[in-house]
């Protein structure tokens, strides 16, 4: 890669990781909840919350998490009478102390007892959970870093383009120039194949 390219990559910022938790549970969640994506906040001073986590430091649900129930929008995703549950936070791809696998299993219990506060007896109605912590998306994405949701939209940050200046090479996904989420990533590989292509 030219050394204009590299500057980009060392330059642009990836967000955070993400801490998961999804469970299946015995009782419909939404006889609780008003909406299928519920935003628990702990706290509202994001500097404060943004410069935890880029110290490492997990708040552990303390600063705010999310409750969604993809069986809502999705049926099929659970047995009839059964209903799917992730709780989730965003979270440092690193800990300070310790490692991920040794504190998945408390995180994970601390993160359904928040949410107990909205979702009575979770725990005893959870008949299976899975845990995913940034580990786990760094092995999914065959990445070196876990980031959620591509990169940081900084005010004149130059993010890395799709076209690089080696010939046949494009870059695309949530941390490349289209930034994060579904659709921008498949208008960005879109946009990329037609670089490609013409």
């Amino acid at each position: 890669l030219s050394e204009e390219y590299r500057k980009i990559l060392a330059s642009y910022r990836p967000m955070e990781a993400v801490f998961m938790v999804h469970l299946g549970v015995d009782y419909n969640p939404m006889d609780y909840l008003r909406s299928p994506l519920t935003y628990c906040y702990g706290m509202y001073d994001l500097s404060a919350a943004t410069e935890k986590l880029r110290n490492h430091i997990y708040h552990g649900g303390d600063d705010g998490y999310l409750i969604y129930v993809p069986s809502y929008h999705a049926p099929d995703f659970a047995p009839e009478g059964k209903h799917c549950v992730t709780l989730y936070t965003v979270c440092p791809d690193t800990l300070a102390e310790g490692s991920w696998e040794d504190v998945k299993e408390h995180y994970a219990d601390r993160l359904v007892a928040l949410a107990e506060k909205h979702l009575p007896d979770l725990a005893r109605h959870t008949v299976t959970r899975k845990i995913m912590t940034a580990v786990d998306y760094r092995q999914f994405t065959h990445m070196q870093k876990s980031s959620f949701g591509g990169v940081v939209p900084i005010m004149g940050q130059q993010n890395p383009p799709h076209k690089t200046n080696v010939n046949g090479l494009y870059f695309v996904g949530q941390q490349s120039e289209n930034g994060g989420g579904v659709g921008a990533v498949m208008i960005g590989a879109k946009a990329a194949w037609e670089k490609a292509t013409s």
